[in-house]
């Protein structure tokens, strides 16, 4: 019986250890996939982190990664209050981003608007492999025995219109990236408007394309003012169902 006892009190106490290790691993794992990306920032000019210290927290459940302020990348100026990162770092395991407080992303020398969102969340799959770094023959190695990212869920949200989905992010053959995301967009005139306002398409052309989303709406559901919508971007080119709205910037690996 005390034996029993013995085993039934020691266990538990076994098992916990356990765990506090594991959770000490993600712990460094997750700290070295973060400060891979610190540092490489010091040493390309193309990326530049606005917070160099991000917080990891969240023991005894699911890491937590919380950056703050924002990044740039090629140009690319993705800017928050605060971006939180939940999950594990392993593959096949769910990672998910989540800017509760706001999110705008911007590309200052194309002369667009930046997009704002009031909330952002996305929820991806690990692939079995995670590239961290930039230079040109880690993402050419990433790129032929990956590829491609599994998006799970976006959710995003302003005040004129709504996102959500799910879809593909890949990397094509020349390095760029490439997105396949199915999508219900809420509100969907106000986006159509902004991107046909940003291209200088007035008039018949703008009645003619607001009048072909409306004809899609009511074929999906009229009874809603939502549409569903691929947004993707192939050979630079983004778009919003049939609607072109704009070239991604072309990204300069590091070599």
């Amino acid at each position: 019986m005390k034996k029993l006892f013995r085993i039934f009190v020691i266990l538990p106490i076994i098992l916990l250890v356990l765990y506090g290790a594991a959770w000490l691993l993600f712990y460094i794992n997750v700290k070295h996939i973060a400060d891979s990306f610190i540092a490489e920032s010091k040493t390309n000019p193309a990326i530049e982190f606005y917070d160099a210290n991000p917080e990891i927290s969240g023991f005894p459940f699911k890491p937590v990664i919380t950056y703050k302020k924002g990044l740039s990348y090629n140009g690319v100026k993705i800017l928050f209050p605060e971006l939180v990162v939940t999950g594990y770092p392993f593959p096949f395991q769910d990672i998910e981003f989540s800017a509760p407080k706001g999110i705008s992303f911007a590309l200052p020398k194309s002369g667009r608007k930046s997009v704002y969102f009031d909330r952002a969340n996305l929820t991806i799959e690990v692939p079995v492999k995670i590239v961290t770094s930039s230079e040109y023959r880690a993402v050419v190695k990433w790129q032929q025995d990956v590829g491609e990212i599994k998006i799970k869920h976006v959710d995003l949200y302003n005040e004129d219109f709504s996102l959500i989905g799910n879809g593909i992010a890949s990397l094509n053959d020349q390095l760029q990236p490439e997105l396949m995301l199915h999508s219900k967009i809420q509100n969907y005139q106000a986006i159509a408007k902004r991107i046909m306002e940003e291209q200088g398409i007035s008039g018949f052309a703008n009645s003619m394309a607001l009048s072909l989303m409306e004809g899609i709406r009511n074929s999906q559901n009229p009874n809603e003012n939502a549409v569903s919508f691929d947004v993707t971007i192939k050979d630079r080119e983004i778009r919003i169902g049939p609607v072109y709205a704009g070239r991604m910037p072309i990204i300069y690996w590091e070599r």
